[in-house]
């Protein structure tokens, strides 16, 4: 016991001698002027950008047509979308389904009706629904329309171009021709009295382009190459490439039926923030 007692006491000593020592040099180590201190002394700020989100947030919104494939459609659009990847794979692209989700969920499609809308507050928002709402409502015109989809493969890419969407276009034939402006029109009117603003697309380039993307190639190292290099024209010439390359997969898909498929809209639908908002049409 006694030479555990005498371990322990030279241990103190030893640790009490480190810490005499260390007090000693940062004695000696010189004072720092107040007026250093002072000036390289900052509160800490939040970012300009990150003040401007907690003061003001943008609240979006868009209106669509939603388009749920049935299983004999899943079965053929996902060997249409593997037939593509094997046209495309000498490029660097590949699709990603869109209408398959985490643990290969089935999800539905859409076709955008509008630009996605900005809106100043959340009040706005609801404000421009009832109001577009009420248009619909008021509209005897408008009446439920089937959709059907064009045999031919478009290229689509998101704002920035940074993610491109395997697509197909809606047919505009004279049933839908004075439905589909209409609409158009109501949600253009109502969200312009609501202070909606809208980027890199008007209400008439998405009525001119309606499609149904039905899979996605995010960041695809070709245009990532000419989005660093800030290459608009090579951006450009290798939409036109995989365009012209994409051409080579329409056979099949003029031959798969896919003419044939379609949706009954009986409603349209505005996604706002995480929520579905839907607004059925009349009979």
């Amino acid at each position: 016991m006694n030479l555990i007692r005498s371990n322990y006491d030279t241990d103190s000593d030893v640790e009490s001698e480190i810490e005499r020592e260390h007090e000693q040099e940062h004695e000696q180590l010189p004072c720092i002027p107040d007026k250093v201190i002072y000036r390289y002394q900052k509160d800490p700020k939040m970012s300009t950008s990150l003040s401007q989100l907690s003061k003001k947030r943008n609240w979006s919104a868009f209106a669509f047509i939603e388009f749920q494939l049935t299983q004999q459609q899943l079965f053929v659009m996902n060997n249409l979308v593997r037939e593509v990847n094997e046209t495309m794979k000498t490029e660097k692209v590949y699709f990603s389904p869109l209408f398959y989700g985490r643990m290969n969920a089935v999800k539905p499609l859409h076709i955008s009706l509008s630009p996605t809308l900005m809106f100043p507050d959340q009040q706005s928002i609801s404000d421009w629904i009832q109001a577009f709402k009420s248009k619909i409502t008021q509209d005897t015109t408008l009446r439920r329309f089937n959709v059907h989809l064009q045999p031919e493969w478009s290229l689509y890419p998101n704002f920035d171009k940074t993610v491109w969407f395997l697509s197909l276009p809606v047919v505009r034939n004279s049933g839908q021709e004075d439905i589909l402006p209409k609409i158009t029109g109501h949600l253009k009117t109502s969200s312009m009295e609501h202070g909606a603003s809208f980027g890199h697309l008007s209400f008439e380039e998405v009525l001119e382009k309606l499609h149904l993307s039905v899979a996605s190639d995010p960041n695809n190292p070709t245009s990532v190459k000419f989005l660093r290099n800030q290459d608009q024209i090579g951006l450009e010439h290798n939409l036109l490439k995989l365009q012209k390359r994409l051409q080579n997969a329409n056979s099949l898909l003029q031959t798969s039926g896919i003419a044939q498929f379609q949706v009954k809209c009986t409603e349209l639908k505005i996604k706002r923030d995480n929520s579905i908002i839907s607004i059925p049409l009349p009979y």
